[in-house]
Formats: structure tokens, C-alpha cells, sequence
């Protein structure tokens, strides 16, 4: 089966799972949110492999732990349970203890080779999927009807898909000094334009779904192009830590697609930035 049958079948599969776990009001919401959480522990893993292949330690437990507790802070927020204030003090917290935990682990080692990589590696794991990750959940327990969620996902997704096609239909002029080293001027142009072309296509439709929350064709252009942006910074920073490590894949968890982390790291960017526009916006978050 050749890698893009693996990648269409995969897609086929999980593509309605997920459309259906992102309009799912029921449970408010805890079933999305146990599925991303769920992902942010797999990419956490993912990431402690890669970084172990370079003879680092992850600190996988510790992270996870942190990456638990802030989850479980974002979903008591997202609920209503407490005020900004509270919830900002709770994550400030878990970041410290965390923080704490990682510099007593390493110097009490007695060897420090590599201390200093493995923290930082191990903060960059938990910023990513400890803080960032967790605004997509803040997203959805906002807006329920997942409509503002179909948004953060679909258009850096559909703009990517948009760039593979153009990449290899039309790609002959190669980016140079990239983390990725098959991106081409004219894929990232298909990037672009399926960008657009999405926020567009997400206008018209929001026009005929019950949705709590809609956009301007203004508001959508202007998060189509950041998105495309920040999906694409995304990609490439993914792309900068494989090839540290002189890796294909994140994993081998979706088939034809690579890993959790391979498939979420344009959303991982993106969603803080997405936050703070729908905020600028006067969309209340």
C-alpha cells in the first residue's frame, strides 16, 4: 500500500471522528477535551523518544505530570470554576513546580552532561503541550457548537493540504535553508491560497449552521492569513527538531501521516495567536 493510500485511508477514518467529537455539545464538552488531552500526552511521549535518541533525558514523567495538571487547570477554567486570576496563578504555579522539580532532578544527578539541553527540551515539551495545547480546549468550552474550533483546525489543515497538492503538482523551484527540505515556492503558495480559499468556503457555510458565533469576511480573511502563517512556522519548527535528531516521523500513530505530533504541530502554534485574535476581536475569551 503505497504512503498516500495510508494517508487518504487514515484521513477517511478519523477526518468524521473528529468532526463529530468538535460539534459534540454533550458532556460540555469533556469528550473533546479528553481526546486532546490524550494527544498531548502521546506527543509529549513522541517528543521524549526523539530527544532520547540524542542521548538526552525527556523527563517524560515529570512533564506529563505538569502537562495533567495544567489540562485539568484549563478545563475547571474553560467550565466557569474560577476567574482569570485564579486560573493564571494555578498555571504560574505549575510552571514553578515544575521548573523546581526539573532543576532538582538534573542537579542531584551528580553527571551533568547534557543538563542543560534536557531542561530546556523538557520546558520546551511542557510550553508546547502543557500551555499551548490546552488553548484548544479553552477554545471549544467557550463555544460549544465547536464552530470557532472547526476554524482552528480547518484552515491550517485544509491549507496544508492545499500546499501538498500544489508541492507536487507544480513544485520545481525549492525553499533553501529550511527545516524541511521538500517545501517548494509553489507549494507554499498552494499553502496560501487554499488558506484563503478555506476562510472563504467557512463564510458562506456558517450561513446555514446553527452556529452561536460567526465572522465578518474581513475577520476571516485576516485569521486565514494568520493561521496559514502560524501553521506554517509550526510545520517548519517540527521540522527543526526531527532533523536534530535525523528523524522522519514523530511517531507512527497515524499511518501514512506519522505521528500525533506530525498531525497537531500547526495547531499547536496557532492556537495561542487564534486565541488572542478571537480576544481582539471582541469575541470574549
Amino acid at each position: 500500500m503505497s504512503n498516500f493510500v495510508k494517508r487518504l485511508v487514515t484521513a477517511l477514518v478519523t477526518v468524521p471522528v473528529a468532526i463529530f467529537m468538535i460539534f459534540f455539545e454533550g458532556l460540555n464538552g469533556i469528550l473533546f477535551c479528553v481526546a486532546i488531552y490524550v494527544f498531548a500526552i502521546l506527543m509529549t511521549y513522541e517528543l521524549a523518544v526523539i530527544v532520547e535518541k540524542k542521548n538526552l533525558r525527556s523527563h517524560l514523567w515529570l512533564t506529563s505530570i505538569a502537562v495533567t495538571l495544567s489540562f485539568v487547570n484549563t478545563v475547571l477554567y474553560g467550565l466557569g470554576m474560577f476567574m482569570d486570576n485564579v486560573f493564571y496563578t494555578i498555571l504560574t504555579a505549575i510552571f514553578a513546580l515544575f521548573l523546581f522539580a526539573l532543576f532538582a532532578s538534573e542537579a542531584t544527578r551528580g553527571k551533568f552532561d547534557g543538563a542543560f539541553e534536557s531542561v530546556s527540551i523538557a520546558i520546551l515539551s511542557f510550553v508546547m503541550f502543557g500551555v499551548f495545547t490546552p488553548v484548544v480546549v479553552q477554545v471549544k468550552l467557550w463555544d460549544l457548537s465547536g464552530w470557532l474550533t472547526v476554524i482552528l483546525f480547518g484552515i491550517p489543515w485544509l491549507s496544508d493540504a492545499g500546499g501538498l497538492f500544489a508541492g507536487k503538482l507544480f513544485g520545481k523551484h525549492p525553499v533553501p535553508s529550511l527545516a524541511s527540505p521538500n517545501k517548494t515556492i509553489e507549494g507554499y503558495f498552494g499553502t496560501a491560497v487554499m488558506g484563503f480559499i478555506s476562510g472563504f468556503v467557512f463564510f458562506i457555510i456558517q450561513g446555514y449552521l446553527p452556529v452561536r458565533n460567526t465572522f465578518t469576511l474581513g475577520q476571516l480573511m485576516l485569521i486565514s492569513g494568520v493561521l496559514v502563517t502560524t501553521a506554517i512556522i509550526g510545520d517548519l519548527g517540527e521540522s527543526m527538531i526531527k532533523r536534530w535528531a535525523n528523524v522522519k516521523d514523530s511517531g507512527n500513530f497515524l499511518p501514512g501521516h506519522g505521528g500525533i505530533f506530525d498531525r497537531m504541530d500547526s495547531i499547536i502554534i496557532s492556537a495561542p495567536v487564534y486565541l488572542v485574535l478571537l480576544r481582539f476581536m471582541g469575541f470574549g475569551l
